[in-house]
Parts: structure tokens; C-alpha cells; sequence
């Protein structure tokens, strides 16, 4: 028709100019792709129509037989971002190499913008499945890894680790030889996802990367990976508690792991946008990866594990009540890790009795609750489910969700009672008396309790402090209000308040006086 040949002379015709072709007259002729018109008017949805007709062979070849496809590759190689940025999201990349080309070029040699613009792009496209995708995309992701930026190389690492979560994805990255060691926790992570199959092993094995890792895991970063892990919690937990009417179907699943449904910091452990997008909206806690879980996955890695004698440690050390409480818990995730593949579970079965008495019977809270969600690790075998269940422990559907809970919730929440016997003073202990003035600020002290009274007290206080009243270097008065803190209600940022006060108490003379 009239306004296809109009709409095709005028692509040329743009082609020309920005490829410095064609002098500045003709530029009336293509004021429907100045960038004003671009942004006001529909000529962008020019494009639209180009990737339709990009969907198809016939739409290809129609293409090319008028000279789009090439006038496309010529305005690619403009400096015109906006045209660019147009051309890469509007066209389909499921047929045939000739999009996939500009892509290419466009992702390797265009400017940093558009470089991002095409990495992002390829996010979208992993996430709707565009065919072929674990071939020639991750082949351009894994290119841009070597890209002269750092925001070009992290974007791009983001979206192959998001993509690797698929195993055809990640079986397609590893020939390729990706070099992740200079790319920083990210990098890293992506290297542990590596270790899960038997390529991947080799190929970290012959770079001696799996003997350092081991050690670098075996004195810290276990540690480090309980720090994440319970920070997640901490920061799930504190976001339900203050809106306790939000909540989401979803939210009673606890753990995710997200190499079950296609989906899984900068401190060493991976969240893609999407993840924190999901985990965000959902109270869902991202597992992040473990390197001896990862190590356990294949027969090869298994054998090194054994071989260094750490799981026997860790074991040893669940039972030192010698040792931090957070050095148990390390070790109580590395055994859970390892136990959550078929081959680890093989070696680490015996331990699962004693974790289970663990989480129902010790003294500490922490490891209880570290022991819940490392027999939920547990469960996700076969082998672990019907262990499990012969000591009374069930998982819950579906399984990838990484949660088994008592049959009987008894005997999770079983606590020894205790009784509190408070100490009685002796009636012939003498009383620390107080000055009227001190009497008065005590009473603002413990007015800092009461929400309706605690603006006045607060501010009374602060010009106390201002003018450095006696009252607040009292030790008289700071034993007193040490014990009003024992006694009534007041909230952490009150409490530091207050200590604050006393700051320039001496205590020097502390031996001097009685407590009350």
C-alpha cells in the first residue's frame, strides 16, 4: 500500500542519514523518526509492525526482499540509541539468525546504554522462553562477561545465573569455559551452581578451584552463609510482624528453593531481581546455595568430601557444647546440605536420628529452630522422606518446598518447665535513699513507659542532660532506675535513651554502696 512503501522509503531514508549517507536536507522526509516524534507520536509502533512481520519465514523473506533486513543492520550501526532501543525490544529473536545478529552486534559493540538495554532484553526473553534460547542467548551472555564494564559484566552474570537455575541452561554455559573468578560473590555462586553436575566438577577441578573453595568454606565462609541465612529470617519475620494484616498464600511455604520451579548478594550468596521480587512479595525466604551441598551432588565431589574428613567434624561439633552456638549451627547446615542430595544422604544418614532429638529436646532455642529447617533440607529425598517418617517426622507438600514438620507438634515445642525462685533480700539490707530532686527525675524516667506522658518526660530529661544536672552523674539515682528497668515495659530505643543519660556516672564508687 501507499503508507508500507511511505514507511519503507522512510526506514531507508533514516538508515542513510544517521550512517552519515545522506546530507541534512533530506531530514523533513524523516520527521516521523526524530527522536521529538519518536517520543510524541505513534512512529515508534513503526517498529511494532517490523517485529510482526519478523514472527514468521514469509515475514523474513518479505523483508529481505525489499531491503529491510539490511537497512535494519545499517541503522543498528548508528548512533542513534532511541532507533536501536526500538529495534531490539520490538523484533523476534525465535526465528532464524538474522535478528539474532543485530542483537549481537548491538550487545558487543553498541554504546554502554544500549549494551544494558540488550542485556536486560535478554532477561525478558529467558523468562518467556524464546526458542533456542539456552544456545545462542547464553552464547551472547557469555560474551558480554568479557565486556570492557562493569555494569555490562554484572548484568549479564545476573542473568546467566538466573538462567543456569535450568539444568539445560547451565549444561550449556559450562563448554564455553565462562571465566567467573574475577567476578567477584556472584561469580562465585554461579561456580558452586557449576560444581552440582559432573562437567561442571571437572572443569572447576582442573582449575584447583574446588580444593580452595573448600578450604575457604571449611574456615568461614560455613559461618558466613548461617549470618545470611538467619538475617533473611530476621528480615521476613520483622516484616510480618509489623503489618500483621499482610499476608500471602504463599507464606506459610518458609523456604524456597528455587532450582525447583526455575527460579533462586553481593555478600557471596546470589538473589536475582527476580528472586528478591518474589521472595519480597511472598515472606519466602531464597535458600541461597551451599558449597558442600553442591560438593555432594556428584560421586567425584562426594569422594573429596569425604576425603577431607569435614563431615566427621561437623558432626563432632553438633555435640561440643564447647563451641559457639553459631559454629553448631554452621555445621548442622552443612550436614543438612549434604544430606539433601541422594548421594550425600548415603554418608550422612546416621546423623539424621541426633538432629532430629536435637530439634526436640536441646536447651537451645537457636539450634531447635537451625534443626527445623536442616531435616526440611533433609526431606527432599526419597531416601530422607522415609527416614523421616520412621522417626515421626513427615514432609510437607509439595516437596521442593524443603519443610518436614512432627507428626505429633508436641514434641517440636516441647519445654522443660522451669520454676523462678527470686531471691529475697535480707530485712536488714539498708535502702539508698534519694534526694527530692533525684525522686523527680526518677518519676520522668519511668514516665518514658507511657506513650502519653513520654514526649514531655523525654524533652524534660534532654535539658537535664544539657545543663549536665548532678542528678544524671548520681549513682544513687542510676542503681534505682537500673532496677526500674527490671520492672517496667520500655522499648530497646528507650533503653538506650536512658543509659545514655548516665553516661558520665562514676563507678569508682560503686564498691561503696548497697544494691537496693
Amino acid at each position: 500500500s501507499d503508507h508500507s512503501g511511505s514507511f519503507s522509503l522512510a526506514i531507508r531514508k533514516t538508515s542513510e542519514y544517521t550512517a552519515g549517507g545522506e546530507s541534512p536536507r533530506v531530514i523533513n522526509e524523516l520527521s516521523i523518526f526524530e527522536p521529538e516524534f519518536l517520543s510524541t507520536t505513534m512512529s515508534r509502533e513503526y517498529f511494532t509492525i517490523l517485529g510482526c512481520l519478523t514472527k514468521s519465514e514469509r515475514g523474513l523473506y518479505l523483508m529481505q526482499n525489499i531491503g529491510l533486513m539490511k537497512t535494519l543492520h545499517r541503522v543498528s550501526e548508528s548512533d542513534r540509541d532511541d532507533l536501536n532501543k526500538l529495534i531490539i525490544t520490538s523484533l523476534d529473536y525465535g526465528v532464524g539468525d538474522h535478528c539474532r545478529s543485530i542483537l549481537s552486534r548491538l550487545s558487543t559493540s553498541g554504546s554502554k546504554s544500549i549494551r544494558l538495554h540488550c542485556t536486560r532484553h535478554m532477561r525478558v526473553m529467558l523468562r518467556v522462553g524464546v526458542t533456542e534460547f539456552e544456545s545462542w542467548g547464553v552464547d551472547l551472555l557469555t560474551t558480554q562477561l568479557y565486556d570492557k564494564d562493569d555494569d555490562v559484566k554484572n548484568s549479564a552474570l545476573s542473568v546467566l545465573s538466573e538462567a543456569c537455575i535450568d539444568h539445560s541452561y547451565l549444561l550449556a554455559l559450562i563448554p564455553k569455559n565462562p571465566n567467573l573468578k574475577s567476578l567477584g560473590p556472584r561469580g562465585n555462586e554461579l561456580m558452586i551452581r557449576m560444581l552440582t553436575t559432573d562437567m561442571g566438577f571437572q572443569y572447576l577441578n582442573e582449575l584447583k578451584w574446588v580444593e580452595s573453595e573448600l578450604v575457604r568454606w571449611h574456615d568461614g565462609a560455613n559461618v558466613e552463609y548461617v549470618a545470611t541465612v538467619e538475617s533473611r529470617l530476621i528480615s521476613v519475620f520483622s516484616s510480618t510482624q509489623n503489618d500483621p494484616y499482610k499476608s500471602s498464600p504463599d507464606s506459610s511455604k518458609g523456604f524456597h528453593d528455587p532450582s525447583s520451579d526455575g527460579n533462586r548478594s553481593d555478600n557471596g550468596f546470589y538473589d536475582s531481581e527476580l528472586n528478591k521480587k518474589d521472595s519480597n512479595e511472598t515472606n519466602i525466604v531464597v535458600l541461597p546455595l551451599h558449597f558442600y551441598g553442591a560438593l555432594a551432588s556428584t560421586a567425584l565431589g562426594m569422594e573429596i568430601l569425604k576425603n577431607s574428613n569435614h563431615i566427621t567434624e561437623f558432626v563432632d561439633c553438633i555435640y561440643n557444647r564447647n563451641v559457639s552456638s553459631i559454629t553448631r549451627r554452621a555445621a548442622l547446615w552443612a550436614l543438612g546440605h549434604v544430606a539433601s542430595s541422594s548421594i550425600g544422604f548415603q554418608y550422612t544418614k546416621n546423623t539424621v536420628p541426633d538432629i532430629v532429638r536435637l530439634a526436640q529436646e536441646s536447651s537451645c532455642f537457636s539450634l531447635r529452630g537451625t534443626c527445623f529447617y536442616v531435616l526440611g533440607l533433609i526431606s527432599h529425598t526419597k531416601e530422607g522422606q522415609d527416614l523421616l517418617s520412621t522417626l515421626g517426622w513427615e514432609p510437607v507438600s509439595p516437596y521442593d518446598n524443603y519443610i518436614a514438620v512432627p507428626r505429633d507438634p508436641r514434641a517440636l515445642f516441647n519445654i522443660p518447665s522451669t520454676q523462678f525462685h527470686e531471691p529475697v533480700p535480707p530485712s536488714n539490707r539498708p535502702t539508698i535513699v534519694l534526694t527530692d530532686e533525684e525522686k523527680k527525675t526518677l518519676e520522668l524516667i519511668s514516665n518514658l513507659s507511657n506513650a502519653v506522658t513520654r514526649r514531655v518526660s523525654q524533652d524534660n530529661l534532654l535539658k537535664e542532660k544539657n545543663s549536665r544536672s548532678p542528678n544524671l552523674r548520681s549513682l544513687s539515682l542510676f542503681l534505682h532506675v537500673e532496677h526500674l528497668l527490671t520492672t517496667q515495659n520500655f522499648s530497646l530505643a528507650i533503653r538506650r535513651f536512658i543509659n545514655e543519660l548516665f553516661a558520665d556516672v562514676d563507678f569508682s564508687q560503686l564498691d561503696k554502696r548497697v544494691p537496693i
